[in-house]
This record gives C-alpha cells, structure tokens and sequence, in this order.
C-alpha cells in the first residue's frame, strides 16, 4: 500500500489532526455547513460531488481539503446567521478558510 502516513482522505473530518495536514500542507479548507439531521442524506451526496468536481480540475485538491460541518456544531442555524452575517434560511453554506493567514469566505449555497 502506498498511502503516506500523514494523508488524508479527500474528504476528511475537521479535527486536530487534519487541521494540522491542512496547515503543513498550506491549503485552504473547504467547509461545507448545513444541518446534518435535518438532511442526512447529503453527505454521500456532496461527497460524490466533491470528488467529481476534483475529477474535473485536479488543480483544486492541491489548494484544498474539503470537509463537512453539521451546523449544530455552531449553535445551530440562529447563531451560525448571526456569526457569519448569512440569511437564516440558508440550507447550505460554503466557508473557505485560509488557515495560514486566518482569512475566510462565506457564501451560500443554493439548492436543496
């Protein structure tokens, strides 16, 4: 197996350990937030689309770790508006982080 011992996964969950890949590595993060229970199913749904799009441009996994957020882990819907100054009504919403600098974007994400 040629898997390298600090790698992770194209998708990875956002903890301590990828935090510190993403930061020696220099990508930005990729983080899609939404509300896990209230759509369960998009995970393996995004997942697909991720990989997809980096089928396309290949470009993209060298600036990038993508992850998923359930938006309970900010408060749910009602705090996470008010922090990131986004429409409470929002279903998805994509934070870019440039972990290096402490930047980051957000945007949302249409559809449902």
């Amino acid at each position: 197996d040629n898997v390298a011992t600090h790698s992770t996964p194209i998708v990875a969950p956002l903890n301590s350990r990828t935090r510190a890949a993403m930061l020696r590595q220099g990508k930005k993060l990729a983080l899609l937030v939404y509300d896990f229970a209230t759509y369960p199913k998009v995970r393996k749904y995004a997942i697909n689309r991720i990989h997809r799009l980096l089928g396309k441009h290949d470009s993209l996994e060298k600036a990038f770790s993508f992850s998923l957020s359930d938006i309970a882990l900010f408060g749910g819907h009602a705090r996470f508006s008010a922090d990131w100054q986004t429409d409470r009504d929002t279903v998805y919403t994509l934070v870019v982080f440039d972990l290096t600098s402490g930047l980051k974007w957000v945007t949302p994400v249409s559809g449902t």
